[in-house]
This record gives structure tokens, C-alpha cells and sequence, in this order.
């Protein structure tokens, strides 16, 4: 974030958030509305009112950020010890010698839905890596597919990622997916589609976890080539254990935290009021100091020109004096 473009990026970024949420919360209002009647309150400004916000992330994957005493963490509140998997996983993990890959997008979006040319990228790496095994959540059978590539209509993702001949994860990198690799310490191609999934790729990728594929750029050739950069570079998965092992001697317990807020927020009273943030309210402009900025330059410019007057009209009467002498 130190270079100009990535500020500029930043700046651009905060300024559509503010301009969307006010679409979003249109939108949330109607819904809600919609249910519950027309006197329900604004949710803008119930979110004001709250006292806190579970996060389901960790504070170790997230950018460095100033942030609000209402910002609780419980990433990886949901990440268990791999449990015994089914034969079958068994037998597949037995059968990759030279490792396994996992393909998932999780339960919200359907691959079967992929554009044809993104399917036949998947099924094309898979032959071009035959000393690989795949397997990936796809719910229809698909024709043309290489041994070495699993079609399966569901997987334990946690169990399995948690394997150690498991050697990347191809993920949209929803929250729960990036948590679960980057507590089983196996790094990531990234394929984000939509929402937090950009920001969590990102982080993954700022991390030195894995490398990041645009769902625009995807074609036979980028998808190989991203796939050997994770597979061949011993960096991301030397980064990735890294992560592993930070995150399990974090002094952070994800459970403890959701319980103890919860205790609190019940017993507590007027906490919305008393974390609320100042500049909740500014417009971005103001946010940003903007409107400081003019008024320190406009009183500025003000203070040079009244010197210039100033000394303007002193020269002049020193002048006239002159020649007045003279």
C-alpha cells in the first residue's frame, strides 16, 4: 500500500463501498420491510446501534488496519482436527503419490455453471499434470476426463485439506475455505468470483500463501501456469506452513472470544453508543481531510496574498517617497 497506485486503488475502492452501501441497505430495507412491515427500523441504523460484530476471520490474515473495539474475531471458530474420512477418500489419498489437488467452490456456486472454456481449462491442467490426482466438487458427471481427475458431488474439505499429500487447493476463497487452508498450512490458487472472495485472495496472495487467476483471464494456458508456479515453487508451501504454525500458537481463542462478547453484550448497556466511531457519519470527502485541506490552503493563500498586498503597497509608498526626494 506504499506505492501510488495502490493508495489510488484504495481510495477508489472506499469510495465505491460508500457509494454501494447505500444501495445495499435500500435494498435490505425493502427485503426486511417487506416481512416484517413498513415500521421496521432503518438497518443503517440499526448497524450503528450494535454493540459488536463477529468477524468470521483471524486477525493474522487480515491486512494491518486501524479498526473498532467492536471488531471481534472468531476465524477458524469451526476448524476441528481431521476426523477419520470414508474409504474411498482414504483410497484416494493412498493413490496420489505425488500429491493431491482439491477443486472447490464451495456450496454457494454450482462449477456445472462454469463457462464451457473454464471447464475445459480444469480438465485440460488435470492431463497436463498426470502425476497429480484431482478431485473436485462438480455434481454432473463430466465426459472427456483424464484418470488422474475425481469427480465427486460433495468432499470433507476440512478433512481432507488437513492431509499432507495434499499439495494445493484450488478455491473461490470464501471465508471458511481460506480459514480452513490456512490452518492446514496448504497454499492456494485463487479463483476469486465474487463479494469478500477478491479481498480474501488478495490477502492470500499478500501473504505469500498462493497465486491469484482472475476468472477473466482464465484460459488452458494461464490456469497451467499458475498451477506449476504453486506446484513448483517451494515458496508458497514453505509460507503457507508458516501461516499453519502462527495460527495454531496464536494467543487468540475463536471460541472463548464468540462466548465472553456474547456474555458481555448481555449484560451491558448503551455499548452501541459508547464504541460508536466519529467518523461513522463523515462523507468522504470529509473522511478523507479534504475539506481541512482546502480550508488550511484557501486560509493559506489568503495569509500570501494579504503579504503580498502588504509589501506591494509599502514598496510603492517607499517609491513614491523616492521621488518625491529626488
Amino acid at each position: 500500500m506504499n506505492n501510488f497506485f495502490d493508495r489510488l486503488r484504495n481510495v477508489a475502492r472506499f469510495a465505491y463501498m460508500g457509494a454501494d452501501r447505500v444501495e445495499v441497505f435500500k435494498g435490505m430495507n425493502e427485503v426486511i420491510r417487506s416481512h416484517y412491515g413498513a415500521d421496521f427500523p432503518d438497518v443503517y441504523h440499526l448497524g450503528r446501534e450494535m454493540f459488536y460484530e463477529l468477524a468470521n476471520s483471524h486477525p493474522l490474515l487480515e491486512e494491518p488496519k486501524p479498526t473498532s473495539l467492536r471488531i471481534k474475531y472468531i476465524g477458524g471458530i469451526g476448524f476441528k482436527p481431521a476426523k477419520n474420512i470414508t474409504d474411498e477418500y482414504s483410497s484416494l489419498l493412498s493413490s496420489a503419490s505425488r500429491g493431491l489437488i482439491i477443486i472447490s467452490f464451495g456450496s454457494q456456486v454450482l462449477a456445472e455453471a462454469f463457462p464451457p472454456h473454464v471447464i475445459d481449462a480444469f480438465i485440460h491442467t488435470a492431463k497436463s499434470l498426470p502425476e497429480i490426482t484431482f478431485v473436485w466438487r462438480y455434481t454432473k458427471p463430466l465426459q472427456g476426463i483424464p484418470p488422474n481427475l475425481h469427480i465427486v458431488d460433495w468432499l470433507p474439505q476440512n478433512d481432507l485439506l488437513q492431509s499432507p499429500k495434499v499439495v494445493a487447493f484450488v478455491s473461490h476463497m470464501g471465508m471458511n475455505s481460506f480459514v480452513e487452508a490456512s490452518f492446514s498450512g496448504v497454499p492456494l490458487v485463487s479463483i476469486p468470483l465474487f463479494a469478500d472472495q477478491v479481498h480474501n485472495a488478495y490477502n492470500a496472495e499478500r501473504l505469500g500463501m498462493g497465486v491469484i487467476l482472475r476468472k477473466s483471464e482464465i484460459t488452458r494456458a494461464s490456469m497451467l501456469e499458475k498451477m506449476r508456479e504453486v506446484l513448483l515453487n517451494e515458496k508458497y508451501v514453505i509460507r503457507a506452513r508458516e501461516i499453519s504454525s502462527m495460527l495454531s500458537v496464536y494467543p487468540h481463542d475463536p471460541t472463548r472470544v464468540f462466548v465472553e462478547t456474547i456474555e458481555f453484550a448481555a449484560k451491558a448497556n448503551r455499548l452501541g453508543e459508547q464504541f460508536r466511531l466519529p467518523g461513522g457519519d463523515l462523507y468522504f470527502w470529509q473522511h478523507l481531510g479534504y475539506d481541512i485541506v482546502i480550508v488550511l490552503y484557501t486560509a493559506l493563500l489568503a495569509i500570501l496574498v494579504a503579504v503580498y498586498k502588504i509589501a506591494r503597497c509599502f514598496t510603492s509608498k517607499l517609491s513614491l517617497r523616492k521621488l518625491k526626494n529626488e
